[in-house]
């Protein structure tokens, strides 16, 4: 009869225990989430920057639409309407571009799961999804710039589009920076995971102050409020994860969806009046 072999048989060096495999499995799993970070926060950039000068653009055509009676005004940021500036176009790409993207891009990696099965239609369906849960954060209601300066119809319009076509490049932008980052390239991983968890803890501390505000009985802007639904929907779905896909994770996924629908609905209504 064979000796039956046992991992105390085995020479020292050989023995595996579960608590070394469970130290590998941890590492390995902590390890591909550094990496999935990582590659939204350069998804993020690839994306962002694009965006951010193609918001300049947004707002150029309008101020040229609504012809030279507006040229030289203050926008309610203090910008010279028409005026092309570095420093303008700095402001808009990091705060009109790369931050937002950034934020899609780490949405975009929590929620990839629910966007496979729509296939070469992901990256619109992200497209809308983005404008319905966020759109206030930049279509906001009580900002009279959008009445100020050019036709609003045609403002509102260009960055709906602008949503739209930032997910349909986050998604295959993504999807190309996993691939790329899968294993290797260390010190992308480490820029694009510095870049997402900043961006991350930005949200984080924006939706934790905006819930602070409203328990304390103040005003809290529509524009917050988006940004506690993209909040809540990554924790969602991280949470969802665990247990995988299933008609009850899109339902727990589509309710702030539909809260922001809700108030992005609202906010083209009030503009476009």
């Amino acid at each position: 009869m064979g000796s039956r072999i046992t991992p105390s048989s085995l020479p020292r060096s050989e023995r595996v225990t579960d608590g070394s495999v469970t130290i590998a499995r941890a590492r390995f799993d902590l390890e591909a989430v550094a990496r999935a970070v990582g590659a939204a926060g350069i998804a993020g950039v690839l994306v962002g920057v694009p965006a951010g000068l193609l918001s300049r653009v947004v707002m150029k055509v309008s101020a040229l639409a609504a012809g030279p009676t507006v040229a030289g005004h203050l926008t309610e940021n203090g910008a010279v309407v028409g005026a092309l500036t570095a420093e303008g176009t700095l402001f808009l790409v990091l705060f009109a571009g790369l931050v937002p993207a950034l934020s899609a891009a780490n949405l975009v990696v929590a929620i990839r799961p629910w966007l496979l099965p729509f296939g070469r239609w992901s990256g619109i369906v992200f497209g809308v999804y983005v404008l319905a849960l966020a759109g206030p954060i930049v279509l906001d209601p009580f900002n009279i710039d959008f009445i100020r300066f050019g036709p609003t119809e045609l403002t509102v319009a260009m960055f709906c589009a602008l949503f739209i076509a930032v997910g349909i490049a986050l998604v295959p932008v993504t999807d190309f920076t996993l691939a790329r980052l899968a294993r290797g390239r260390i010190a992308l991983v480490a820029l694009g995971f510095a870049l997402a968890c900043f961006d991350a803890l930005l949200l984080v501390g924006i939706a934790i102050g905006t819930v602070s505000t409203w328990f304390a009985g103040g005003l809290v802007p529509i524009a917050q409020i988006a940004v506690i639904l993209v909040v809540l929907s990554v924790a969602i779905a991280l949470i969802a994860r665990r247990r995988g896909v299933s008609p009850l994770s899109y339902v727990a996924l589509a309710a702030p969806l539909a809260v922001g629908l809700w108030f992005t609905g609202d906010a083209i209504a009030t503009l476009l009046r």
